[in-house]
């Protein structure tokens, strides 16, 4: 795949040669449409209609349930310039625009988890806005929205074989400008870069460059940014705790009014985010108590993980076994990340079934009673994400009432499962599954990030096969 960049200018010279390009073009038509009012809806449309992104965008926002409530089917850009309403249509559009983008292909764990704090950092930025009585909210909400840009799309432009991803993986998420000693740059210098390049948020400029007073809107931004972040690294009720009196102070407002905002825009957030099927790490707002929110005690232990990454090294070094191979992938997960079970399942040469072929944890007669199953007839939606587009996947990203999440209930019982590829040669032979047993028992942020990590480095050692 060639040498990363190391620069900043580098970086830059990559990320323009990515799909960025697309993305910011329709982001640049989008900030012009502020110039259009409600009796230019026709004209409005009609640029819409020359970009195949805004379009789609659109008439996707407009067909949600959170906008039709009808169900009838909104078909046309005018009907659904009517129903959202020029004042949403911008930052709407720009949300959809950025999901939309980088979710295809097959975004990383660690990619959606910077967009949903990017989404939620912007619903977060309105809400504080609206508080204090600004007027410039969606400026405010498409600023927030793009502040971490320049790291999504770091992330974006590796892609999932790039020996880059491992250490970023590793490291996330970077707090300090730690991401200096891996890239050679800040995430924020590419992000101010970017949309200068793109002439569009000027508030990012002012915001990471401190170029702000204490009552200016830039604030806004910061500190909705600061919360979600805070949310996605210690739960909602931890970022409250820490940041409300600081909130309440520059809105102005009392502390209960201030958090019954941060909670509605939480939910906001959370439900727009899983329509993307992306869920919002640390958001749990129905607890009101932080002592009463459930937090997943499960620790990964580097020290062990990197005992597992030793031995394989060691194994291509000498005469290599896949067998053997797989047993220290397992080993790795269930004592360096902490998992009670993991396994991999292989598919047959129909590519229909799935069985147990190697299996490390308790209860060992269950798993191969229950896990050989038919997967493109009664788990589609895993067949699809995991087998078809080599996606992580954990089972709580399902949709609640699908028939899917129905199917792996009953087949395995715990639903606190994490699913991905095993892929040899870029197909994928089977899957790698882990899970921590009790039905209360979470997956840990740490434990997601060590399962992603060891799925790559699989696929690494078993391609340096050939």
């Amino acid at each position: 795949m060639g040498t990363p960049p190391t620069t900043k200018e580098e970086w830059l010279r990559k990320l323009h040669q990515t799909s960025l390009p697309s993305f910011s073009e329709s982001l640049q038509k989008l900030s012009n449409l502020d110039v259009f009012s409600d009796a230019h809806s026709a004209e409005l449309s009609r640029i819409i209609l020359k970009d195949p992104s805004l379009t789609a965008a659109l008439l996707k926002l407009a067909n949600s349930v959170q906008f039709n409530t009808s169900g009838s089917a909104i078909r046309t850009v005018s009907r659904g310039v009517m129903l959202i309403g020029h004042k949403a249509i911008h930052e709407i559009c720009a949300s959809c625009l950025l999901l939309d983008e980088f979710l295809k292909d097959g975004a990383s764990i660690t990619l959606q988890a910077a967009l949903a704090r990017s989404f939620h950092a912007a619903v977060q930025a309105k809400a504080i806005a609206n508080a204090r009585g600004d007027t410039d909210i969606e400026e405010i909400f498409i600023s927030a929205l793009l502040i971490n840009i320049g790291e999504i799309s770091v992330y974006s432009a590796l892609g999932s074989s790039d020996r880059l991803v491992t250490k970023l993986i590793a490291g996330y998420p970077f707090i300090g400008g730690k991401e200096r000693d891996l890239i050679g740059c800040y995430f924020n210098e590419l992000t101010v870069s970017l949309c200068n390049s793109w002439g569009i948020a000027p508030m990012i400029a002012a915001t990471i460059g401190g170029r702000y007073t204490e009552s200016s809107t830039c604030r806004s931004i910061l500190l909705a940014n600061s919360f979600a972040a805070s949310c996605e690294q210690q739960g909602f009720n931890s970022a409250v705790n820490t940041h409300i009196k600081t909130i309440s102070r520059y809105c102005n407002r009392p502390q209960e009014e201030i958090i019954e905002k941060l909670k509605d825009a939480a939910k906001t957030a959370k439900d727009s985010l899983q329509a993307f099927g992306i869920d919002l790490k640390g958001v749990n707002t129905n607890s009101k108590n932080a002592k009463k929110e459930i937090v997943s005690n499960k620790v990964v232990s580097k020290e062990l993980m990197f005992d597992s990454i030793e031995q394989l090294t060691k194994l291509v070094q000498i005469q290599f076994d896949i067998n053997e191979a797989l047993q220290i992938l397992l080993a790795g997960l269930t004592k360096g990340a902490g998992f009670r079970t993991g396994l991999v399942g292989l598919l047959n040469p129909q590519r229909t079934l799935l069985t147990v072929k190697h299996l490390i944890g308790e209860n060992e007669e269950h798993y191969k009673n229950n896990f050989k199953f038919n997967c493109v007839e009664h788990i589609s939606e895993l067949n699809q994400k995991v087998l078809i587009n080599q996606n992580i996947l954990k089972l709580d990203q399902l949709r609640e009432k699908s028939r899917t999440r129905d199917e792996i209930k009953k087949r395995l019982v715990y639903t606190n499962s994490i699913w991905g590829p095993l892929i040899v040669e870029g197909k994928v032979i089977g899957c790698i599954y882990a899970d921590n047993g009790d039905a209360d028992s979470s997956i840990s942020k740490t434990q997601i990030q060590a399962f992603e990590f060891f799925v790559y480095l699989t696929k690494l050692t078993l391609n340096q096969l050939n």
